[in-house]
């Protein structure tokens, strides 16, 4: 039985021309494994070890990264973990090296670590041989190779699943912002929601289903600061932002 932490929570936002890579980063412990999904963007690294501490863990404790895709504000972390192993959608991993079109969101620097790591790649779906409690779904559309990750713990279904939904907007509406297929995130998203009752987007809280049916999501907000001296509307030091909630 794993212990499930979302130690990291993503958010959706963006300036009008730069993402702000807030990504999701859950950790699942048990007295034998600490599993880490997703490892988040640059802008987290210097604080992952204080978020690992929390858990009384060092990097050096992380023994599998489940990664849902290759992009930077998911897998932008990964040499951070010298002795893990890393789990890759087989499709993600060929996208990501023989796109015609090189995708701007992949860092050249993630993969080359990665190729030098002990990596294992996936099939789209199935189980994983060394991790049995933790099944692999391709979810594709944000990438071609995106994967999904449920553990199961009785008859309770827990799902990671990055970019395939972002967030508690495009679970409700059906449609994704970032895709490289329309129709296909459509279609991961009702697989997504048939298959389990609390899903951890890529860039939002827990949110929890019923038959399909969204009823409930953790609140998300995130504190904007600002630098010493400095102060924005009106002298405010600081501004929170806040994801209002949806009914399913």
């Amino acid at each position: 039985m794993y212990k499930i932490h979302n130690i990291f929570t993503g958010f959706s936002g963006k300036l009008e021309n730069v993402a702000l890579g807030w990504g999701s980063i859950a950790l699942l412990q048990s007295e034998e494994q600490n599993i880490l999904i997703d490892t988040g963007s640059i802008g987290i690294r210097a604080h992952l070890p204080n978020l690992l501490s929390k858990y009384k863990l060092t990097v050096k404790d992380i023994d599998v990264v489940l990664l849902t895709h290759l992009h930077f504000d998911h897998a932008g972390n990964v040499s951070l973990f010298p002795k893990a192993k890393f789990i890759v959608g087989e499709e993600e991993w060929y996208y990501a090296h023989k796109q015609q079109v090189k995708d701007l969101y992949i860092e050249n620097g993630n993969l080359f670590f990665l190729s030098n790591a002990d990596l294992y790649l996936i099939d789209r779906n199935g189980e994983i041989p060394f991790l049995p409690k933790i099944k692999a779904m391709h979810t594709p559309g944000h990438t071609p190779g995106s994967i999904s990750y449920i553990y199961s713990e009785g008859n309770i279904n827990y799902m990671f699943v990055g970019d395939a939904v972002k967030n508690r907007g495009e679970l409700v509406s059906g449609r994704v912002q970032m895709s490289l297929n329309s129709e296909t995130s459509q279609n991961s998203i009702k697989k997504i929601k048939q298959s389990c009752d609390w899903l951890l987007p890529g860039h939002d809280n827990w949110l929890h289903l019923k038959d399909g049916e969204l009823i409930e999501q953790k609140e998300n907000y995130k504190v904007l600061l600002y630098g010493e001296g400095l102060t924005i509307n009106n002298g405010k030091k600081k501004i929170i932002l806040s994801m209002d909630s949806i009914t399913g």
